[in-house]
């Protein structure tokens, strides 16, 4: 099995434990899954018309040194629906998705000097997982926040 598969069957797994709580011991409240939340729909006639959802995630925190984050979306199947690496540079992105129940996912791996910004060489095992459930309503907008602590430690949280 190829490690991109491997990686990609590890973080489907980390999910379903993650969204299952399992995913943190229970004294550190800034890892495992957050509380579903629900997106409220804005009065924006574009975008109820076609009855898409828009969902933003940024990074709030500094990375610590010589770790590489990926952010995963995906379904409640755990099917992708966007996974990137975001090699130097702090999670961010905005995506339109069809009203439903997503999971956004988070984590990282330690690098062997200066991370890869493409491939794997020098990349270390799986770290910190977290993660949190929404769900998009139609027409919606919802922002998420990755908090990215020194340590590696993580936290997704979302505005309604």
């Amino acid at each position: 099995m190829g490690e991109v598969n491997r990686l990609a069957l590890v973080v489907s797994a980390a999910a379903v434990l993650l969204t299952g709580g399992c995913g943190g011991p229970p004294s550190s409240p800034s890892t495992g899954a957050s509380e579903p939340v629900t997106s409220t729909a804005l009065p924006t006639a574009a975008s109820a018309a076609v009855g898409g959802s828009t969902i933003t995630v940024a990074q709030e925190g500094q990375s610590p040194p010589n770790t590489l984050w990926y952010l995963r979306i995906e379904d409640t199947a755990a099917k992708p629906v966007l996974e990137q690496a975001y090699p130097g540079q702090p999670i961010s992105v905005t995506r339109t998705l069809p009203p439903g129940a997503y999971r956004v996912v988070v984590w990282h791996r330690p690098c062997t000097g200066r991370c890869p910004t493409v491939g794997e060489d020098g990349l270390g095992p799986l770290g910190q997982v977290c993660g949190a459930k929404l769900d998009l309503t139609p027409g919606a907008k919802l922002q998420a926040t990755a908090q990215i602590k020194a340590d590696g430690g993580c936290a997704i949280k979302a505005a309604r």
